[in-house]
């Protein structure tokens, strides 16, 4: 296997305030207070029920605010 190495510009942005563990609640009100929401989310850790209630709450959110927002559920690890 060979390695190509890539640029790829980023924007690293510093976070406090945050805990390693939130709730459904808790991340929501955290995509709720930022002064430019993002366009895509994409939903990494949990359960899958608990992503796709995580996913429909966001959904929901974005549509009673007129925002335009992708969510992506990650793919099961394998067995």
């Amino acid at each position: 296997m060979s390695l190509a190495r890539t640029h790829r510009p980023a924007v690293v942005i510093a976070a406090s305030g945050l805990a390693a563990h939130a709730d459904q609640h808790d991340l929501l009100h955290f995509l709720q207070r930022m002064r430019h929401p993002p366009r895509h989310v994409r939903l990494v850790h949990g359960e899958p029920d608990a992503q796709q209630a995580l996913k429909a709450a966001i959904e929901v959110w974005a549509a009673s605010v007129g925002h335009a927002l992708h969510v992506t559920l990650a793919s099961p690890a394998p067995a």
